[in-house]
Formats: structure tokens, sequence, C-alpha cells
């Protein structure tokens, strides 16, 4: 009988590890706050850990700052995120100010994204060049690009680059812009882009990647 009992302290003990050491979703993000810095190096094998809303604040400010573009640089997603539906500044505003790095989201999903501006570009990360985006997802998030823009779920711009979009899905999610140009996945393509997107999906009845310029190569696999 004291060695069930024992057995019984031991597995009930082993259930509450394992149940500590998944990484859950943090508190909703407030609609302001943004991390210090990230834990990490940047390299492949020590990338930097964006392990709350405030850390991708943080990232976004970097590259709208013009800091960073974060190029040949990587950077995992540790958690599910919630942005809260609070007014969200993605990762890069402008041609100018893209996003050049890879991304890993480690099977994680952003929620709560509100991207709604009167720029050209909407997106969780609206400019790519030379960048990966991988083994991520968006949902229950808002993003239009007003005026004459281009908006995408994951990647809404790309031009003259060579981007890579995997393992990526986009649910229960609205996606416009004001020239119609808005993709579940990616939104435009332009001049020469190289773009790959693999084993990506949506259901939010838009394609995967909506305007694709002439002098661009898309692969879909």
């Amino acid at each position: 009988m004291k060695k069930s009992i024992s057995v019984c302290l031991a597995l009930t003990m082993l259930a509450a590890m394992t149940v500590m050491m998944i990484p859950t979703a943090s508190a909703a993000w407030d609609g302001s706050s943004v991390s210090a810095g990230l834990v990490g190096s940047g390299t492949e094998f020590d990338p930097y850990l964006i392990s709350s809303e405030n850390d991708l604040a943080f990232v976004a400010k970097q590259v709208n700052d013009a800091v960073t573009t974060y190029a040949g640089e990587y950077l995992k997603l540790t958690v599910d995120l919630d942005l809260g539906n609070k007014l969200w500044a993605p990762i890069g505003q402008l041609k100018a100010n893209y996003f050049s790095g890879h991304f890993d989201g480690d099977g994680h999903v952003v929620y709560g994204l509100y991207n709604v501006n009167t720029s050209k570009l909407g997106g969780l990360i609206p400019v790519c060049k030379a960048a990966t985006v991988k083994n991520l997802g968006l949902s229950d998030s808002v993003i239009v690009a007003k005026g004459a823009g281009y908006a995408g779920g994951i990647i809404g711009f790309i031009n003259d680059a060579t981007v890579l979009a995997e393992n990526c899905f986009v649910e229960k999610t609205t996606i416009a812009s004001g020239n119609g140009f808005d993709g579940a996945i990616v939104g435009y393509t332009i001049n020469a882009t190289n773009l790959t997107v693999k084993n990506c999906y949506a259901n939010i009845g838009k394609t995967l990647v909506d305007y694709v310029h002439k002098s661009t190569t898309v692969t879909m696999s």
C-alpha cells in the first residue's frame, strides 16, 4: 500500500513538473511595452529568443527605427503570443526599413495582431528582403493596408529579394488593402524576387500569394 502511494505521489509530481516545463502564452500585450533587449546572440545555434509580446515589440522597434534589419541573424519564438488587438506597429513599415533575418516560429502562433494603418504596407512582417520565415501561425487578427497598399498575413511586400516562407498558416484573420493586393501568406512581389512558399496554408478565402510580378519567380510546394 505504501509503495502504491509513493508511486502515485511520484507520478503526480512528474506530471506537475512536465506542465511547468511546457511554454505557454504570456498575458496579452498592453499596447506600448517594449523589452530592453533579447536573450541570445543571433546565431543559428544561439538565436535571439522572442519569449513575450514585449520581445516582439522590441524586434519591430529595432527594424522600424533603422537600428538593424537582422540581416543574416536568427530569431526564435518560444511561446504563443497575444498582441491583444492593440494597434500594432509591425516589423518593418517602409521599403527602406525591412526585415532580412531568419524568423523561426518554432510551431507557435501569434494571436490578436491588429495592424490597420494608412501606410502602403501591412502584415506581421510587411517588408522582407533575403529572409526566411518558418514554423509560424497567425490567428484571430486584422491586417488592413489603406490607400494604394499591399498586405499579407505573414509578409506584405517583397522587392528584388530571395525569401522563403515555410510551414506557415493563417486562420480566422481579416486581410485587406486599398488596391486589392492582399494574400493570405504574401501580399505582393515585384522585380527580381525569388519566393518559395513551402507547406503553407490558409482558410480565410484568399490565395497564399496574391500579386506576382512578371519578373518574379514563385515556387509553391
